[in-house]
């Protein structure tokens, strides 16, 4: 199993300054460097590492990867002349270090058996329970933050990109909470094994800016593929609906209708995700087999509206 391992920086004494961080930031992908670990002879390649950004305001994380090769004595970075063992690094993020980070007050807040605001760099986290609520706190920091900072073309080819901290966290939340739909019940996994390709997730579902660990949690929901489908397909059909009926509101009020068939289906969609997983199977199918109906309901009214708008053939 990896470890998780805590770098420090502090630009005021560090040998790497603020200006080469920066010039790193513009090829980080294909960079090479390392760092000091004091801890080496609990560190090992494939490790996981953080590092955080100490001394002068802000203080945060500011880079995250993994351990590629095994410590090694190099010279000093200090000049001191001490035995200094090295690791080298590769990153998979690299933030702004004056911007806005996950700071160290946040961290100490939800992880308080840690010190985060500086000693020595390259210390453990012994705790696995304090790992994975600072990934939790990471993967809330990125989809938060990070994503909604890039273009639409840049987030697309992140997203093809496999990182490292969803996949602890799916793991975490899925031991945690397992891994049926908190909808329909559904297990891809119970049913088919770990082999199947198609699987249930957890989805980021609420308000993002949270900043407590037991916040974040009760926002990641397992929802399988087919309701996320027909949550998605629901939402489009209602905004098409909207934007055309608006013109003929004072002729057709079939957009009130439809308004209030969707509200109910969104409170089932509020209530489903809110159920706990020792509720029935059965309950929870009940529930959408009863829904289902003021689904079919909408899209019928939808369906006639759209029949209404469409141009009429002139008779002959």
């Amino acid at each position: 199993m990896a470890n998780t391992i805590i770098l420090f920086w502090n630009p005021e004494i560090s040998s790497f300054t603020i200006q080469q961080y920066c010039e790193l930031m513009e090829h980080w992908w294909d960079a090479s460097m390392n760092w000091s670990v004091w801890e080496h002879e609990k560190a090992k390649i494939g490790d996981r590492f953080f590092l955080v950004r100490c001394g002068k305001e802000p203080n945060g994380i500011v880079m995250c990867g993994e351990f590629c090769s095994e410590p090694y004595i190099d010279e000093d970075w200090s000049g001191k002349g001490r035995e200094v063992y090295y690791m080298d690094l590769n990153i998979e993020f690299m933030g702004d270090p004056n911007g806005h980070l996950l700071s160290s007050d946040i961290l100490t807040k939800n992880i308080p058996n840690f010190n985060w605001y500086g000693g020595h760099s390259g210390r453990l986290i012994e705790s696995e329970d304090d790992t994975e609520r600072l990934e939790m706190l990471w993967q809330c920091y990125i989809e938060d933050v990070i994503h909604q900072e890039r273009d639409e073309d840049d987030y697309e080819e992140e997203e093809d990109n496999d990182f490292r901290w969803k996949n602890q966290l799916d793991e975490y939340l899925s031991k945690k909470h397992g891994t049926a739909c908190e909808i329909c019940g559904y297990d891809y996994r119970k049913m088919f094994g770990e082999q199947v390709n198609k699987h249930n997730e957890y989805y980021y579902i609420g308000d993002f800016g949270c900043r407590d660990c037991d916040e974040i949690e009760r926002n990641y929901h397992c929802v399988c593929s087919n309701c996320i489908s027909l949550i998605d397909e629901s939402v489009e059909a209602f905004e098409k609906y909207r934007a055309l009926a608006k013109p003929h509101v004072q002729k057709l009020h079939l957009m009130d209708r439809f308004t209030d068939n969707f509200k109910s289906v969104q409170s089932f969609i509020r209530e489903a995700k809110t159920s706990k997983l020792n509720q029935t199977v059965d309950h929870l199918l009940d529930g959408i087999a009863s829904k289902s109906d003021t689904i079919m309901h909408g899209y019928e009214k939808y369906q006639a509206f759209m029949d209404w708008v469409k141009p009429k053939k002139p008779k002959p």
